[in-house]
């Protein structure tokens, strides 16, 4: 009896852990839980190898600038663009590649593994602080307001777009909603090889 009960304190913890895990994510069904982790598992490749060099100052100022005049095209022309894909049928997979993948980086797991918090006026000032614009290039703090409203709803509203896709997704359009993040993936990667080779970077 003793050892019975003992089995069940241990798979209570191990729900318990999984439950934080996931954000405490409760109620999703076996097609969901394995739709999320074959999405993660995509996410979990958005890292670039040139990423570095851009996030810890390693490519002077000047040529730099192919590498913002593409964040600026990305934000005025691809945007609009890529919002077409939410006119496609079935509409869930144009919400994936824009919620989830556009919005997100290679640090969703860990991201939705935590319970969502507004930061506090401390927190988001110390976040801002470290921002590569501040620390890097010396872009001044009353500038940054974007990235603070950004830092102040995140956790929030990347919790609702994962169960947005996954309430929507899991009933059928599972396999489309994986291709089109992994053809996403695909064509970012080679984005991003271009805007290195166009900021002087070598891929070691």
């Amino acid at each position: 009896m003793q050892r019975r009960a003992s089995a069940e304190i241990n798979l209570a913890c191990i729900a318990h852990r999984a439950a934080l895990w996931v954000g405490v994510w409760i109620g999703l069904n076996y097609a969901q839980v394995d739709l999320r982790e074959q999405l993660l598992r995509v996410m979990d490749r958005k890292n670039h190898w040139a990423w570095p060099h851009f996030a810890e100052g390693r490519i002077p100022l000047p040529r730099l600038k192919a590498h913002f005049q593409q964040e600026w095209d990305v934000y005025i022309r691809d945007f609009p663009i890529l919002d077409r894909v939410s006119w496609d049928e079935p509409w869930v997979v144009g919400a994936a590649v824009l919620t989830l993948f556009v919005e997100g980086s290679a640090r969703e797991r860990e991201e939705l593994g935590q319970i969502s918090a507004i930061p506090s006026p401390a927190e988001l000032e110390s976040a801002v602080r470290m921002h590569p614009l501040v620390r890097v290039h010396g872009v001044p703090l009353p500038a940054m307001e974007l990235v603070r409203a950004h830092k102040q709803v995140e956790g929030g509203h990347r919790r609702d777009a994962w169960e947005m896709v996954l309430e929507n997704a899991a009933d059928g359009g599972e396999r489309q909603v994986v291709d089109a993040l992994n053809t996403a993936l695909e064509l970012w990667l080679r984005y991003r090889d271009e805007v290195a080779a166009a900021c002087g970077i070598s891929r070691p």
